[in-house]
């Protein structure tokens, strides 16, 4: 079983659930997954320089499948699939869990997404269900509050 890395080498993922792409396997092309810039390139550099809430966000960005944080055809947000993501490692694999988020202590406080570390920290605290309710049915709060305002609901 891979576990997180202290100091992240470039040849290996920092660690294996939020940052799991090794940045040499981005920078030569060899990692097999979807790559798309700048997003590989913050990743990288976000590794490097231990800001782990802008790398996990540019991890989740990479592969071109999101644009200013909502991915495509849907109302889902990076920081809601993060979440969602958290949960269910949380609840799968604890032990995987608890080694990344001691991999987080070491965090730069240069990192300009501090609140993706943050929220994954407060995963094990909150009700993953209510989390889950709460990230899921968030785009249904907004139409119905939408509706209310326009008069179509009484």
């Amino acid at each position: 079983m891979m576990t997180a890395v202290s100091n992240p080498s470039r040849n290996q993922p920092p660690e294996q659930l939020f940052l799991d792409i090794a940045p040499a396997s981005i920078l030569d092309g060899t990692s097999g997954a979807r790559i798309s810039e700048p997003w590989a390139t913050l990743y990288c550099d976000a590794i490097s320089e231990h800001r782990f809430g802008d790398a996990i966000f540019a991890r989740y960005s990479i592969d071109g499948r999101s644009e200013n944080g909502v991915f495509h055809g849907t109302d889902c947000t990076v920081e809601q699939e993060i979440l969602l993501d958290a949960a269910g490692y949380y609840k799968d694999y604890p032990e995987v869990y608890a080694e990344a988020l001691s991999f987080y202590l070491s965090n730069s406080d240069k990192d300009s997404r501090p609140d993706i570390i943050e929220s994954i920290r407060q995963v094990p605290a909150a009700d993953p269900l209510r989390a889950l309710k709460n990230i899921l049915y968030a785009p249904f709060a907004r139409i119905r509050e939408w509706c209310e305002l326009n008069g179509y609901l009484g």
